[in-house]
């Protein structure tokens, strides 16, 4: 499956350090032949296990990620994908971009 956009892996891979992802990878459209320039980016995040984040911590950690690459992120933790279905769907066909 072919990102169909640019990303700076350098501000990618510091922005992902700073903040203690253990991985982050894409879903959804971003991996799929629909995915087009009006579409926003799924995001599906692993923080390390001495991440201290707190709920408005990844709101901001949503919006730099917007600013990076260019458009609308929904930005969804691992740890709380709670729905089976949907957790093995997103498992099965995400694209990791950065792994810490």
């Amino acid at each position: 499956m072919a990102v169909r956009f640019q990303m700076d892996e350098a501000k990618l891979a510091a922005l992902c350090r700073r903040w203690k992802v253990g991985k982050l990878a894409l879903f959804g459209s971003a991996i799929r032949e629909d995915f087009r320039p009006d579409s926003d980016m799924d995001l599906l995040v692993t923080f390390l296990p001495d991440a201290p984040w707190s709920a408005l911590d990844l709101v901001t950690l949503q919006d730099e990620l917007r600013i990076l690459v260019g458009r609308e992120v929904d930005l969804v933790e691992e740890a709380g994908l709670r729905n089976p279905f949907r957790r093995r769907r997103i498992l099965e066909t995400m694209q990791v971009v950065y792994a810490g």
